[in-house]
């Protein structure tokens, strides 16, 4: 008897801790930081990865790239490899490992940026007049493939798709008429623009972003090819002008 009174006793005095818990909630979901783009380094012994972090009291998010050293394991925790401040996604690495490719719309429109991975500052790549949507570096980093949304009577000249876009931002008629389908994407409205691929040379160290590219698929729609959802390549992209990637 004695100690079924004090079981009863410990059960009563939890009681208050209970009923003060709660269960997961939808703001603790939100508030999860989410890791995405597990990218290896091409000896397999560093790990780059995205990782997205919530504000809820400022109904805000930033993501960041960190780097995890894969012989040290858990005895050294991932180290934040781009600045505060930067909103990045789409790592890939360099053949020689020393550098980490990545996209960010810090400037304004999403273009490719360079850091070394034993950290330091950004460089940019990439000035187009239009955003990257997806990209593959050559093995010889002298190049890049990417896709972006243009106008096809504008071709390979970015400037003439932003100044379509500038234009219908400035215009006061809102009204749009289709007369095809489809017209709408998941959250976005058909506008003419198509999904095309280019290349371009890159800037040697320091030098300026480069800003104009060619096209490779002027009559074609589609990403450049890659990991599932927009995800960079690992194997050699696609050719320029008939000839393939440097070996």
């Amino acid at each position: 008897m004695p100690r079924i009174a004090l079981l009863t006793l410990c059960l009563f005095a939890a009681l208050p801790a209970v009923a003060d818990a709660r269960g997961l909630e939808g703001r603790d979901l939100a508030a999860l930081e989410r890791v995405s783009s597990p990218t290896l380094s091409p000896g397999g012994a560093q790990l780059v990865f995205a990782q997205r972090s919530v504000d809820l009291e400022a109904n805000s998010s930033t993501s960041a790239l960190y780097v995890r050293d894969l012989r040290t394991r858990d005895a050294t925790p991932p180290k934040r490899l781009t600045p505060e401040g930067w909103n990045v996604n789409s790592p890939s690495f360099s053949p020689d490992g020393a550098t980490v490719y990545f996209l960010s719309a810090k400037n304004g429109s999403q273009q490719l940026y360079a850091i070394p991975l034993a950290g330091g500052e950004p460089r940019q790549l990439t000035a187009f007049e239009v955003g990257i949507g997806t990209y593959h570096v050559s093995p010889d980093g002298g190049r890049v493939a990417f896709s972006a949304d243009t106008f096809g009577e504008c071709g390979a000249d970015f400037a003439c798709t932003k100044q379509r876009l500038d234009a219908r931002k400035d215009s006061r008629v809102s009204g749009v008429v289709y007369d095809q389908l489809f017209v709408r994407h998941w959250d976005t409205w058909a506008d003419g623009r198509r999904n095309r691929l280019f290349v371009a040379a890159l800037p040697a160290d320091r030098g300026t972003p480069v800003a104009a590219a060619g096209a490779i698929s002027a009559e074609l729609d589609g990403d450049v090819p890659g990991k599932p959802f927009g995800g960079p390549r690992t194997t050699p992209g696609p050719p320029m002008a008939g000839a393939s990637w440097p070996a």
